[in-house]
């Protein structure tokens, strides 16, 4: 069966498929995402829009329980909220270092179980606070 297009933009038809011959178009915004987001999903207020603001600043946003969440552009993948990974996800670099980066001055690490409490602490000026006990193989003590 055939998959119609209707005036108010909606698929008439018995298929839930629709296949395309070549690329599909669907419109862009100019300023941050809202709550009508290109592609929706179950006419909830979820789901993904595209920005083109010229250059190279295309950005991908994905919209989840009525807020815009993260997007996706050149410089990489940007949370508004946490990031999760399953039991067995790690967050790897497979070309070099891996490195943890804050964008202003002050700001330290903490590295944190939300049931047992943080189990260490490292400040901007690199000092580092162990909750527990530290165990070493060697220790090398330099400075004062």
């Amino acid at each position: 069966m055939a998959v119609k297009f209707l005036s108010d933009g909606h698929f008439s038809g018995s298929s839930t498929d629709l296949t395309l011959d070549s690329q599909l178009f669907l419109p862009s915004f100019s300023n941050t995402p809202g709550a009508s987001p290109t592609i929706s999903f179950d006419s909830g207020s979820g789901g993904i829009s595209y920005r083109n603001s010229g250059g190279s600043s295309d950005q991908l946003w994905f919209r989840a329980g009525g807020s815009n969440m993260a997007y996706i552009n050149s410089a990489g993948i940007h949370s508004s909220g946490n990031l999760y990974t399953a039991n067995a996800g790690d967050f790897r670099n497979y070309g070099g270092e891996w490195h943890a980066t804050t964008g202003l001055t002050g700001n330290g690490f903490k590295f944190e179980n939300t049931v047992d409490g943080v189990a260490l602490t490292l400040s901007s000026t690199g000092n580092a606070d162990f909750t527990g006990s530290v165990t070493a193989t060697s220790f090398i003590k330099s400075g004062g």
